[in-house]
């Protein structure tokens, strides 16, 4: 057994903490969502901060990678990248939806896209409400560039429910207000409903699980020595089989995905 194969996420990969890990299935290849800006670019000069959205696609068949960026990006002067979480939440008629997290002062705040391989579309705002069915929504299709508009959003609160038949997005009541010492806030009926849902039909999205260890040994053995799968009391690593091979992820403590290893023969 051998390392096939290793990626190093880019920046935006490895700094888009808070995504569970999840990623999309797009024919052979995994899309991870990243965002980025350009901080290291900007001049005295600029007056603000670009923030991209992007998509790293990983073919572990021909052990290739690509970038591809969406049209729209976010540009104003007080927009900092670590306020914003971009995650895949779900896969529907071939279309890959993500979620845009922007964390406010006692609210997360929510807006989705969505790219087919060709076109990117942006789900607009109808109501304020704590849920939405995906298909009663309309959309903006972004067929040149342009400053995104996330405000309103289509949902706030606190955590984010996905279920499908039909797909069905809904936001928990902010929970900012509740301590030890008084009442929790009651959980948002629409999110129950949606988590309840959710067993039944899940969301369509990637994730590496946790496997154990014991059950390919001989292949976590040609991993790196700081790799945590091969630190004495690991007894389960994060992956996916790829085929006959084995993908597994590496993440530093407090960031995103980090490295990405392809075992085999």
């Amino acid at each position: 057994m051998r390392i096939k194969h290793q990626w190093t996420a880019p920046e935006g990969v490895r700094n888009n903490k808070g995504t569970d890990y999840q990623f999309h299935r797009m024919g052979q290849e995994l899309v991870f969502p990243m965002l980025t800006d350009n901080s290291t670019e900007k001049t005295p000069s600029d007056a603000v901060t670009r923030v991209r959205f992007v998509l790293w696609f990983v073919n572990p068949e021909t052990m290739t990678e690509r970038l591809i960026e969406a049209p729209f990006y976010l540009e104003q002067s007080h927009n900092w990248l670590s306020q914003y979480r971009f995650r895949a939440e779900a896969q529907e008629d071939g279309e890959m939806i993500f979620s845009l997290l922007q964390k406010g002062s006692y609210e997360y705040h929510y807006t989705l896209f969505s790219f087919d391989g060709s076109v990117w579309r942006q789900t607009l705002f109808n109501k304020k409400s704590q849920q939405l069915v995906y298909e009663e929504q309309e959309f903006k299709v972004w067929d040149e560039p342009g400053n995104a508009v996330i405000s309103p959003p289509l949902l706030s609160g606190g955590d984010l429910a996905v279920c499908r038949k039909p797909l069905t997005f809904a936001a928990d009541y902010t929970h900012a207000f509740s301590y030890d010492s008084g009442p929790d806030t009651p959980q948002s009926d629409a999110y129950l409903d949606a988590q309840q849902r959710s067993r039944r039909n899940p969301a369509k999205v990637c994730g590496f699980g946790a496997i154990p260890i014991v059950r390919y040994a001989d292949r976590i053995a040609c991993l790196p020595d700081d790799h945590p799968a091969r630190g004495k009391d690991a007894q389960y690593f994060r992956g996916i089989t790829v085929g006959d091979d084995l993908l597994v992820m590496h993440s530093s403590t407090y960031q995103g995905l980090g490295s990405l290893f392809l075992l085999g023969e």
